[in-house]
């Protein structure tokens, strides 16, 4: 009998890595190399690999890597980043903090990315960049957008902080998400498809100079041991996180797959339920399920039931970021963007692991058509 559903189980992804990583802490305390050096060097040529780009720098978050991007494009004061509405703080947060102004645009209902119409009308001659959020691991329209950017000679920077791993095709093949725009940012939080053992982040890109910009920026401004070329950041990946990451990724691929498993599972037992609609749709490449969603009015109620039956849900996220405090200043309200909002109020996340099992997924969606069964 099952008891419990976990939202997110790292007990159980980590259980067969844990003689790995014993090995790998007690290399690093014989060694003493903890920040940067030759892990974090090999990470970042490994992970650069894997995307096939030109370029990887590790940092302490996927916040850092979207502040040392915007930096490195060179962001002034007062101008504007075109940002979704719907998606982590950190997206606009980002912005703020290095000085720029986030404006909003509304994202599409079925696959959350950003809306192509929306962003057109937010263009101003003050927009520096975009932002677009490949959102819970599905790819954004992200080949329109940069058409956009391309256009309107604005930087793009891609946020694939939940997206290690997802594709779009492009000329024939596949392309990984990250590699698009002039920069690509990746969170290693534990829970992401890729996940340190604390946090971590990368910044990736193809252009030199956003590279050799970044390298210094992430390191206090520094070019040599006691020269500092401007201020910078402290936010240097950890070296036992990179050789955790190095163990992990590895096996990305094949927990994508997983997940991707789970995520049919989940459409075929719901398709006969009416009352929900399964979020996100993968209509411009191949998503990797960082989160799967329902969408539903009865929210709340469904929330509290399954966590009544011991099954752990979660809303990402139940505020638009147009309605929160930190962005009061910039005089949004409620309906600016309404699907954004939709989405925010009839959002319910459900348990997503590579290791959850059919049958722990069969007891979640029963246990949703007995909610609905319930009410009629």
């Amino acid at each position: 009998m099952i008891e419990m559903v976990k939202f997110v189980d790292l007990k159980r992804l980590h259980s067969s890595l844990v003689s790995s990583f014993t090995k790998t802490l007690r290399r690093h305390i014989l060694n003493s190399n903890f920040i940067l050096g030759e892990s974090v060097q090999r990470f970042e040529k490994n992970f650069s690999s894997y995307l096939g780009v030109k370029y990887a720098v590790g940092v302490n978050s996927g916040t850092d890597a979207l502040m040392i991007s915007l930096k490195s494009l060179g962001l002034e004061k007062g101008e504007e980043v075109i940002v979704p509405a719907f998606t982590f703080v950190s997206t606009a947060s980002s912005v703020v903090l290095m000085g720029g102004r986030p404006v909003f645009c509304d994202i599409e209902e079925d696959t959350l990315g950003m809306d192509v119409e929306d962003l057109k009308k937010k263009i101003t001659s003050k927009t520096k960049a975009v932002i677009c959020v490949h959102l819970y691991g599905n790819p954004c329209n992200i080949l329109e957008i940069k058409r956009i950017c391309r256009k309107n000679k604005i930087f793009l920077i891609e946020d694939a902080c939940q997206a290690h791993g997802a594709k779009v095709k492009f000329r024939g093949s596949f392309k990984f998400v990250g590699t698009f725009g002039d920069c690509g940012c990746f969170s290693f939080y534990p829970s992401k498809n890729l996940g340190a053992l604390a946090d971590g982040g990368m910044l990736v890109s193809s252009k030199k100079s956003i590279y050799k910009k970044a390298l210094i920026l992430r390191d206090c401004g520094r070019i040599s041991k006691n020269v500092f070329l401007h201020p910078g950041f402290n936010t240097r990946l950890s070296s036992i996180q990179a050789s955790f990451l190095d163990i992990k990724l590895r096996y990305l691929d094949e927990w994508n797959r997983r997940r991707k498993k789970i995520a049919g599972w989940y459409k075929q037992l719901l398709e006969d339920v009416p009352q929900v609609k399964i979020v996100p749709e993968e209509k411009y490449g191949e998503c990797v399920y960082h989160l799967i969603g329902i969408l539903t009015p009865q929210r709340d109620a469904l929330l509290e039931f399954l966590k009544s039956k011991g099954i752990e849900v979660g809303i990402h996220y139940p505020f638009p970021l147009h309605l929160q405090p930190c962005f009061k200043y910039l005089n949004y309200k409620k309906g600016d963007f309404p699907v954004s909002e939709k989405i925010a109020s009839s959002i319910l996340t459900l348990p997503l692991h590579p290791y959850l099992s059919y049958k722990e997924i069969k007891y979640v969606c029963y246990q949703i058509k007995k909610f609905y069964t319930s009410k009629k």
